[in-house]
């Protein structure tokens, strides 16, 4: 029952861009594709947006792999990562928990190319209405002696069986010590189902004075 309880809430929360401490489960596919947008960049200018790409699938009821494709900081960098999730402390608590490992590379300003490190600790809990994730990620680039820790807290509701509202808080400390912290509100409305648009915000609180727009959309088969 556990189980089968996991499996649902990790459907209805694919919208927060991942599943989490959820597993996908197996043969289960989630497709996002994103963009933000800076609010002070001219609209003709490429510079000031990022995409995203992320995709996920079920090797089994509890191993989700993945790959994670981004742009950063305007455009000017770009990120590939292949993932592993996979759930751990079962047997002690009745909240998920899962651990994920990742390998890629990095693509930085004039062309350099870094290797990729990435750990991750993730903690969910289902809301009579919504959910509560915590996902912190250790990422490192050993050429470069260069590290970052990020966390995001997450907290979903659902509004009827067609629109969630998300908060998302995120925060990331540098290598060099720079912190940065972001509060990143939207709105998801399922198209049909197994396609949902989500249309958001992300409001700099700490190391940013950037607002961006963004906008994704997901698929779920």
């Amino acid at each position: 029952m556990k189980r089968v309880v996991a499996y649902l809430l990790a459907s209805v929360i694919a919208g927060s861009a991942q599943a989490g401490a959820w597993p996908r489960g197996d043969g289960n596919v989630f497709l996002s594709f994103g963009r933000t947008s800076s609010v002070t960049a001219p609209p003709e200018v490429l510079k000031g947006r990022d995409l995203s790409l992320f995709f996920e699938y079920g090797l089994t009821d509890d191993l989700t792999a993945g790959i994670d494709l981004s742009t950063g900081s305007n455009g000017q960098t770009a990120t590939a990562l292949a993932f592993a999730r996979h759930p751990i402390l079962q047997d002690f608590t009745d909240h998920p928990v899962a651990v994920t490992l990742a390998l890629g590379i990095e693509d930085l300003e004039g062309g350099v190319s870094v290797p990729l490190l990435r750990a991750g600790l993730s903690w969910g809990r289902g809301l009579e209405k919504g959910w509560l994730t915590i996902d912190t990620f250790y990422t490192t680039a050993p050429n470069s002696q260069r590290t970052d820790w990020k966390s995001d807290v997450t907290l979903g509701r659902r509004f009827g069986d067609h629109v969630k509202g998300i908060v998302q808080f995120q925060t990331s400390v540098s290598t060099s010590g720079a912190l940065y912290s972001k509060f990143a509100p939207s709105g998801v409305v399922t198209v049909v189902e197994g396609l949902d648009v989500e249309i958001g915000a992300i409001q700099p609180i700490a190391g940013d004075d950037e607002i961006q727009l963004k906008i994704g959309v997901w698929m779920s088969f």
